[in-house]
């Protein structure tokens, strides 16, 4: 067993770089830290929330807003607001009390989306807060859609995936079988991912791969599709074809490709975190 010599003490669970290559890191152990582009430490984040004699959180998601001074936090229970010059997180008004079962960002990043499986709907807020709009009757996991700031896709194990908007528009839904499995929607709009499939938008599924994908992420111009199984990640074409494996030392938990698409930041099961060319050689450890 390797030693973490990132700060974390046990597997990371989110991971998300600014344009000028800062990288936020979260863990199971209930710290979140921030690094500069040397990969030096430049702090430790914990919230403030009166009601919590614990300062720490679990936090599962990372999001920068778009001047990429600041960023969202989702943790199990809410969703957290910080920026590079504070230590403190503020607790975001995500509507819910408990049971946030999903919470993310238009790509615009003008409105906050948070769905709840108590209430079985999800609510659409202004960053500050103040209610949108209230959508019933579905819950689940979000995911936005570049190339429509107002539409988003929500996977539900019960209604499979659908394709909504801001207003409670509901535009397609995909009647999936699979109840479990990872998704990412494809920058370009073209389709998502799901499980282990490709589907463009209009249902049709393009290709089906041969290895159980864990993370899934995107390169930012869509004609390849990154996956991770156990300590490898693997490279995609859109025909389903493997292109490339990178072979890890530990089990890889998350990962996610830099702003430019050149390399990939690795957070494994021990709370190492690294980055790494395309062709999987170490550029930087995170210490």
């Amino acid at each position: 067993m390797l030693f973490a010599q990132s700060g974390h003490t046990a597997r990371i669970t989110a991971l998300a770089m600014s344009s000028e290559g800062k990288l936020l890191s979260a863990s199971v152990d209930g710290t979140l830290i921030l690094w500069d582009e040397m990969a030096r430490k430049i702090r430790n984040y914990h919230r403030s929330d009166a009601q919590y004699s614990e300062t720490k959180l679990m936090v599962m998601d990372l999001w920068f807003l778009k001047d990429s001074n600041c960023f969202v936090a989702s943790s199990l229970a809410d969703g957290y607001i910080g920026c590079f010059d504070n230590p403190v997180l503020s607790s975001l008004n995500t509507g819910y009390i408990s049971s946030l079962h999903g919470l993310e960002l238009t790509s615009d990043k003008h409105y906050l989306l948070s769905a709840n499986t108590i209430l079985n709907g999800l609510n659409v807020l202004t960053l500050t807060g103040k209610k949108y709009n209230f959508i019933s009757t579905i819950t689940g996991d979000i995911y936005p859609l570049s190339t429509d700031p107002k539409k988003f896709l929500v996977k539900s194990g019960m209604s499979g995936v659908t394709i909504l908007d801001i207003d409670g528009n509901k535009y397609a839904n995909f009647p999936l079988l699979k109840e479990e499995g990872p998704m990412a929607v494809a920058p370009d709009g073209s389709g998502f991912f799901y499980s282990d499939a490709f589907y463009f938008l209009k249902g049709e599924k393009l290709f089906t791969l041969t290895e159980k994908a864990g993370t899934i992420r995107f390169s930012s111009d869509s004609k390849q599709l990154y996956t991770c199984s156990g300590n490898k990640i693997f490279s995609w074409s859109k025909e389903g074809k493997v292109v490339s494996v990178i072979e890890y030392k530990n089990k890889i938990e998350t990962f996610i490709l830099s702003p430019d698409g050149n390399a990939i930041i690795v957070g494994d099961n021990s709370g190492g975190l690294e980055m790494l060319t395309l062709d999987g050689k170490s550029v930087l450890q995170y210490k």
